[in-house]
């Protein structure tokens, strides 16, 4: 049977040729390439958030930006892109995508509808999203094999404590290892290689791509946020407050006004700001009560 099998593999035609593709060399400012990958989860006291690590490659010199979050939110994923932008100092003419769902509404073999918000942040940006074909790892290798580097070289026998501890690290080992290395493919260290006077200038004023939502401020003071309650002072007690939060900081507003700002807790179930509004509002009610007295007197 398998002397058999062995001559039909050689006589019969092969109905579906392999597919071979060509290794292209982006100049300098043509190309970044983007992908996220799945790293496990944090825990913090008891709650487990999972983790994610943002990955973003300058195709040309190999140049890496990697960022920790907890989330791949439509305004979690910009504000990544903002970051690495920011910290090459520019964008690429073309950014290089596989189908994630926050950028890629729908691909029907060559024809790709992009989500418009997604478009809009690329109008904002100045670059051209491009779309990989599905099952076709090898459009945007070098951003594929940067997040296999992260995980064999940056990820084994390391703790953490939180998602700024793990970004603190993570920054210092693009700075000192990842970015100074000698690149097996360029033979040349990816700071050495990198022109970023090749890319796209940034917005002169960075547009706000914050976690944004509405809650209503209940009898107790407090309005709810991501699984935390956060309390305000006691005269906006029934308005509706809109929340603004990045990976650092929840800060809640009144219309344009900013009523109050927290440091972002990954926790779930705290309260914020209850000893310092509630104290203000028992000092405040006998003080009410005197006047109130010496009104009627």
């Amino acid at each position: 049977s398998s002397i058999l099998q062995e001559y039909v593999r050689k006589v019969r035609p092969q109905l579906t040729p392999r597919r071979a593709f060509m290794r292209m060399e982006p100049i300098a400012g043509e190309r970044f390439e983007v992908d996220w990958g799945h790293f496990g989860a944090l825990d913090y006291s008891g709650d487990s958030r999972k983790l994610y690590a943002f990955a973003l490659v300058d195709a040309h010199s190999r140049m890496m930006y990697v960022e920790f979050t907890h989330c791949q939110s439509f305004e979690t994923f910009v504000r990544c892109h903002v970051h690495a932008f920011t910290e090459l100092g520019g964008v690429a003419r073309q950014i290089a995508y596989d189908n994630l769902a926050t950028a890629v509404a729908e691909h029907d073999g060559r024809i790709v509808r992009f989500h418009p918000r997604f478009l809009g942040f690329a109008r904002e940006y100045n670059f051209v999203p491009h779309a990989c074909n599905p099952a076709s790892g090898w459009e945007k290798g070098k951003v594929e094999r940067a997040i296999g580097y992260l995980r064999q070289n940056f990820w084994p026998l390391r703790d953490f404590t939180d998602l700024h501890d793990v970004n603190r690290q993570v920054r210092q080992w693009l700075d000192e290892v990842a970015n100074r290395r000698m690149h097996s493919e360029t033979r040349e260290r990816p700071l050495d290689r990198f022109q970023p006077e090749a890319l796209r200038p940034l917005p002169v004023i960075p547009y706000d791509y914050r976690d944004s939502s509405e809650a209503t401020v209940q009898k107790d003071l407090r309005l709810r946020f991501d699984g935390n309650r956060y309390c305000v002072p006691h005269r906006y007690v029934g308005r509706r407050l809109t929340i603004k939060a990045d990976a650092g900081n929840v800060t809640i507003y009144n219309r344009v006004e900013e009523v109050v700002s927290y440091a972002r807790s990954w926790r779930r179930g705290q309260t914020f700001g209850a000893d310092r509004y509630e104290k203000v509002l028992a000092d405040e009610r006998p003080a009410a009560r005197r006047s109130q007295a010496q009104q009627r007197l």
